[in-house]
């Protein structure tokens, strides 16, 4: 796995199961400053409900989180998460989402996320049809020593041809909308 996708893919685990995960250790719940780790848990688009595994995780060695300074911080937080740059970014890993943004920041931001999606959504539609071509292209090779060429594997490769074509062409198209998103985001300053 990628770091990217560790990064991702390891704390979603650990929500789901908390038992066996603690979201704090206990010397992170000893030295917690409540306002700053609600700040970086928003900043990261982690949800409130992520304060009730921390005082579970903190519950062990007998402290109890500052609620107010932990919503405080991560209002704060989600309001540098929820920036349409960081949606795009986002989309384009094909995080979750998890409903934290306000609702006047969540509207450039999931525009800028669904557009990171789609992007991310061409990327392995795209790989997948260079992918398919090679290996038709690898099958047609094989064929051509084993004897005459089968009609049925040539119009694969045809096919597989006009895919990859269709991709490329797209990709003008694509460019542009990764362009304009861009705009979209510098004019409304994040």
């Amino acid at each position: 796995m990628g770091v990217i996708v560790k990064t991702i893919f390891i704390p979603a685990i650990c929500l789901v199961f908390i038992s066996g995960c603690a979201s704090m250790s206990k010397s992170e719940c000893a030295s917690a400053n409540w306002e700053t780790r609600g700040s970086l848990d928003g900043q990261n688009g982690s949800p409130l409900s992520l304060l009730s595994s921390h005082a579970k995780a903190c519950a062990k060695i007998g402290i109890s989180p500052n609620a107010r300074l932990y919503n405080k911080g991560h209002a704060n937080g989600v309001k540098l998460y929820c920036t349409p740059r960081n949606g795009l970014a986002k989309g384009r890993i094909n995080a979750e989402y998890n409903d934290v943004c306000p609702v006047g920041l969540e509207a450039p931001f999931l525009s800028s996320f669904v557009d990171g999606l789609e992007l991310n959504l061409y990327k392995v539609e795209q790989e997948k049809a260079v992918a398919e071509f090679r290996l038709f292209r690898l099958r047609l090779k094989q064929a051509a020593h084993d004897g005459p060429v089968p009609e049925n594997l040539l119009d694969d490769l045809d096919a597989e041809e006009d895919a990859v074509s269709r991709f490329s062409s797209q990709e003008l198209s694509l460019k542009l909308r990764i362009s304009e998103t861009r705009l979209k985001i510098n004019a409304a300053g994040g």
